[in-house]
Protein backbone atom coordinates (compact mmCIF):
# COMPACT_ATOMS: atom_id res chain seq x y z
CA UNK A 1 0.00 0.00 0.00
CA UNK A 2 2.71 2.45 1.00
CA UNK A 3 4.83 1.56 -2.04
CA UNK A 4 1.91 2.08 -4.40
CA UNK A 5 1.00 5.47 -2.97
CA UNK A 6 4.65 6.55 -2.90
CA UNK A 7 5.18 5.47 -6.51
CA UNK A 8 2.06 7.28 -7.71
CA UNK A 9 2.98 10.42 -5.78
CA UNK A 10 6.54 10.53 -7.11
CA UNK A 11 5.34 10.38 -10.71
CA UNK A 12 2.21 12.52 -10.52
CA UNK A 13 3.36 15.00 -7.85
CA UNK A 14 5.91 17.10 -9.82
CA UNK A 15 3.72 17.19 -12.91
CA UNK A 16 0.58 18.14 -11.01
CA UNK A 17 2.48 20.69 -8.91
CA UNK A 18 3.90 22.37 -12.01
CA UNK A 19 0.45 22.49 -13.61
CA UNK A 20 -1.12 24.06 -10.50
CA UNK A 21 1.64 26.68 -10.17
CA UNK A 22 1.44 27.65 -13.83
CA UNK A 23 -2.34 27.80 -14.19
CA UNK A 24 -3.44 28.81 -10.68
CA UNK A 25 -0.99 30.11 -8.07
CA UNK A 26 1.86 28.75 -5.97
CA UNK A 27 -0.38 29.25 -2.95
CA UNK A 28 -2.59 26.40 -4.13
CA UNK A 29 0.31 24.03 -3.49
CA UNK A 30 -0.60 24.55 0.18
CA UNK A 31 -4.34 25.16 -0.17
CA UNK A 32 -4.87 21.82 -1.90
CA UNK A 33 -3.83 20.03 1.29
CA UNK A 34 -6.86 21.39 3.18
CA UNK A 35 -9.56 19.33 1.40
CA UNK A 36 -7.21 16.33 1.24
CA UNK A 37 -6.60 16.59 4.98
CA UNK A 38 -10.33 16.84 5.72
CA UNK A 39 -10.96 13.81 3.51
CA UNK A 40 -8.26 11.87 5.38
CA UNK A 41 -9.82 12.81 8.73
CA UNK A 42 -13.22 11.56 7.55
CA UNK A 43 -11.73 8.25 6.39
CA UNK A 44 -9.80 7.80 9.66
CA UNK A 45 -12.89 8.59 11.72
CA UNK A 46 -14.97 6.08 9.74
CA UNK A 47 -12.48 3.21 9.45
CA UNK A 48 -9.94 3.45 12.24
CA UNK A 49 -10.84 1.52 15.37
CA UNK A 50 -9.04 2.96 18.36
CA UNK A 51 -7.94 0.87 21.30
CA UNK A 52 -9.85 1.87 24.39
CA UNK A 53 -6.94 0.92 26.64
CA UNK A 54 -5.06 4.05 27.58
CA UNK A 55 -1.46 4.05 28.69
CA UNK A 56 0.16 6.97 30.49
CA UNK A 57 2.74 8.80 28.38
CA UNK A 58 5.01 11.73 28.98
CA UNK A 59 5.55 14.04 26.02
CA UNK A 60 9.10 15.32 25.70
CA UNK A 61 8.30 19.03 25.34
CA UNK A 62 11.82 20.28 26.24
CA UNK A 63 13.31 17.94 23.67
CA UNK A 64 10.88 19.14 21.02
CA UNK A 65 11.74 22.78 21.77
CA UNK A 66 15.49 22.10 21.60
CA UNK A 67 15.11 20.13 18.38
CA UNK A 68 13.06 22.94 16.80
CA UNK A 69 15.64 25.51 17.87
CA UNK A 70 18.45 23.40 16.41
CA UNK A 71 16.71 22.80 13.10
CA UNK A 72 15.61 26.42 12.65
CA UNK A 73 19.03 27.82 13.56
CA UNK A 74 21.04 25.50 11.31
CA UNK A 75 18.56 25.83 8.43
CA UNK A 76 18.62 29.63 8.58
CA UNK A 77 22.41 29.65 8.76
CA UNK A 78 22.85 27.43 5.71
CA UNK A 79 20.11 29.09 3.64
CA UNK A 80 20.87 32.76 4.41
CA UNK A 81 24.68 32.49 4.51
CA UNK A 82 26.20 33.97 1.37
CA UNK A 83 22.80 35.02 -0.02
CA UNK A 84 20.73 37.23 2.24
CA UNK A 85 23.55 37.77 4.73
CA UNK A 86 27.30 37.92 4.26
CA UNK A 87 29.37 35.22 5.90
CA UNK A 88 31.00 37.90 8.06
CA UNK A 89 27.64 39.08 9.42
CA UNK A 90 27.64 38.55 13.22
CA UNK A 91 23.85 38.01 13.17
CA UNK A 92 24.36 34.97 10.96
CA UNK A 93 26.83 33.45 13.40
CA UNK A 94 24.52 34.20 16.31
CA UNK A 95 21.85 32.19 14.50
CA UNK A 96 24.30 29.30 14.17
CA UNK A 97 25.17 29.60 17.86
CA UNK A 98 21.48 29.29 18.78
CA UNK A 99 21.26 26.21 16.56
CA UNK A 100 24.27 24.59 18.22
CA UNK A 101 22.85 25.37 21.65
CA UNK A 102 19.67 23.63 20.53
CA UNK A 103 21.69 20.57 19.45
CA UNK A 104 23.50 20.38 22.79
CA UNK A 105 20.27 20.91 24.72
CA UNK A 106 18.51 18.24 22.65
CA UNK A 107 21.23 15.65 23.33
CA UNK A 108 21.18 16.50 27.04
CA UNK A 109 17.41 16.29 27.25
CA UNK A 110 17.21 13.01 25.34
CA UNK A 111 19.64 11.42 27.81
CA UNK A 112 17.38 12.19 30.76
CA UNK A 113 13.85 12.18 29.27
CA UNK A 114 11.46 9.41 30.31
CA UNK A 115 10.11 9.02 26.75
CA UNK A 116 12.66 10.72 24.48
CA UNK A 117 11.88 11.70 20.91
CA UNK A 118 14.99 9.84 19.72
CA UNK A 119 16.39 7.31 22.23
CA UNK A 120 20.14 7.85 21.95
CA UNK A 121 20.77 4.25 22.95
CA UNK A 122 19.68 3.21 19.45
CA UNK A 123 22.89 4.64 18.02
CA UNK A 124 24.90 2.06 19.99
CA UNK A 125 23.52 -0.47 17.53
CA UNK A 126 25.94 -0.49 14.58
CA UNK A 127 23.27 -1.63 12.10
CA UNK A 128 20.95 1.21 13.15
CA UNK A 129 23.76 3.79 12.96
CA UNK A 130 24.88 2.59 9.54
CA UNK A 131 21.36 2.53 8.11
CA UNK A 132 20.70 6.01 9.53
CA UNK A 133 23.88 7.31 7.90
CA UNK A 134 22.97 5.84 4.53
CA UNK A 135 19.41 7.14 4.82
CA UNK A 136 20.83 10.60 5.53
CA UNK A 137 23.04 10.47 2.43
CA UNK A 138 20.26 9.16 0.19
CA UNK A 139 17.73 11.64 1.57
CA UNK A 140 20.12 14.56 1.11
CA UNK A 141 20.77 13.66 -2.54
CA UNK A 142 17.14 12.80 -3.32
CA UNK A 143 15.38 15.75 -1.73
CA UNK A 144 18.17 18.12 -2.78
CA UNK A 145 17.74 17.14 -6.42
CA UNK A 146 13.94 17.18 -6.25
CA UNK A 147 14.03 20.64 -4.63
CA UNK A 148 16.64 22.38 -6.78
CA UNK A 149 16.24 20.71 -10.18
CA UNK A 150 12.85 22.41 -10.85
CA UNK A 151 14.40 25.77 -9.92
CA UNK A 152 17.33 25.12 -12.25
CA UNK A 153 15.05 24.11 -15.11
CA UNK A 154 12.86 27.19 -14.69
CA UNK A 155 15.49 29.84 -13.95
CA UNK A 156 18.40 28.65 -16.09
CA UNK A 157 16.70 26.67 -18.86
CA UNK A 158 13.62 28.90 -19.05
CA UNK A 159 11.13 26.05 -18.70
CA UNK A 160 7.60 26.60 -17.46
CA UNK A 161 6.56 24.90 -14.20
CA UNK A 162 4.63 22.27 -16.17
CA UNK A 163 7.60 21.60 -18.45
CA UNK A 164 9.87 21.31 -15.41
CA UNK A 165 7.50 18.72 -13.97
CA UNK A 166 7.58 16.77 -17.24
CA UNK A 167 11.36 16.87 -17.34
CA UNK A 168 11.47 15.38 -13.83
CA UNK A 169 9.44 12.35 -14.89
CA UNK A 170 12.53 10.23 -15.82
CA UNK A 171 13.97 10.88 -12.36
CA UNK A 172 10.71 10.05 -10.62
CA UNK A 173 10.17 7.00 -12.84
CA UNK A 174 13.64 5.72 -12.02
CA UNK A 175 12.92 6.29 -8.34
CA UNK A 176 9.71 4.26 -8.65
CA UNK A 177 11.44 1.34 -10.40
CA UNK A 178 14.39 1.23 -8.01
CA UNK A 179 12.03 1.43 -5.01
CA UNK A 180 10.18 -1.64 -6.25
CA UNK A 181 13.43 -3.53 -6.93
CA UNK A 182 14.98 -2.60 -3.59
CA UNK A 183 11.76 -3.56 -1.82
CA UNK A 184 11.91 -7.01 -3.43
CA UNK A 185 15.57 -7.40 -2.53
CA UNK A 186 14.95 -6.39 1.07
CA UNK A 187 12.76 -9.46 1.51
CA UNK A 188 16.02 -11.43 1.71
CA UNK A 189 17.46 -11.28 5.25
CA UNK A 190 19.87 -8.50 4.32
CA UNK A 191 19.98 -7.29 7.89
CA UNK A 192 21.82 -10.45 8.91
CA UNK A 193 24.40 -9.97 6.17
CA UNK A 194 24.84 -6.27 6.94
CA UNK A 195 25.27 -6.95 10.64
CA UNK A 196 28.06 -9.39 9.83
CA UNK A 197 29.68 -6.95 7.42
CA UNK A 198 29.06 -3.84 9.51
CA UNK A 199 32.69 -3.66 10.53
CA UNK A 200 33.68 -3.31 6.86
CA UNK A 201 30.85 -1.02 5.76
CA UNK A 202 32.13 2.23 7.27
CA UNK A 203 34.98 2.54 4.76
CA UNK A 204 32.79 2.24 1.61
CA UNK A 205 30.32 4.70 3.12
CA UNK A 206 33.20 7.14 3.54
CA UNK A 207 34.07 6.66 -0.14
CA UNK A 208 30.45 7.46 -1.00
CA UNK A 209 30.63 10.69 1.03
Amino acid sequence: MFGGVFGLATVVGPLLGGFIVQHASWRWIFYINLPLGLFALVIINAVFKADNKRKPHEIDYPGAVCLSLALVGITLFTSEGGTLRAWSDPVLWCILAFGLVGVIGFIYEERRAWEPIIPLGLFRNRSFSLSSLMAFIVGMSLFGSVTFLPLYLQVVKGSTPTEAGLQLLPLMGGLLVTSIISGRISVVPVAIVCSRLAEHCWQPSGWLL
